[in-house]
């Protein structure tokens, strides 16, 4: 099932527009609530970017598992490791994204993404895996 085209403006990229995109969706989510979110295999750099936008956003090394679920290490509360992987050929690209939280509990998205004047469009193009 398609979604909606989303627009991310001022994002460093389409790796970076798609976290983007991930956080405000998982983010919104009633399911997680404000789970702290460890982005996977991003530069800390990066990492700082998308934090001073999005809240509640930490490096991968912030979060652990722990007897069958994701949690932050700080805390010990439940949280989500984050991934997004990006193919690009010119001003469009193939996308894969999604979240792990718990044993039997992850799910990734595919997403075509296009460089526009405005940012970066998303569009949802269906779950390509669930666990």
């Amino acid at each position: 099932m398609q979604g909606p085209e989303m627009i991310v403006r001022n994002a460093d990229g389409p790796r970076e527009a798609l976290f983007l995109h991930l956080i405000e969706t998982y983010g919104a989510n009633d399911q997680f609530g404000s789970r702290p979110i460890c982005l996977l295999q991003l530069e800390p750099a990066r990492v700082a970017r998308i934090a001073e936008r999005m809240d509640n956003v930490h490096r991968e090394d912030g979060c652990e598992w722990e007897q069958g679920g994701v949690i932050f290490r700080s805390s010990g509360e439940p949280a989500m490791l984050m991934h997004a992987a990006v193919e690009c050929s010119g001003r469009a690209c193939s996308a894969e994204g999604g979240v792990t939280y718990g044993n039997l509990g992850a799910e990734g998205h595919g997403y075509r993404m296009r460089r526009t004047a405005e940012g970066w469009a998303i569009r949802k193009t269906g779950i390509m895996w669930i666990s």
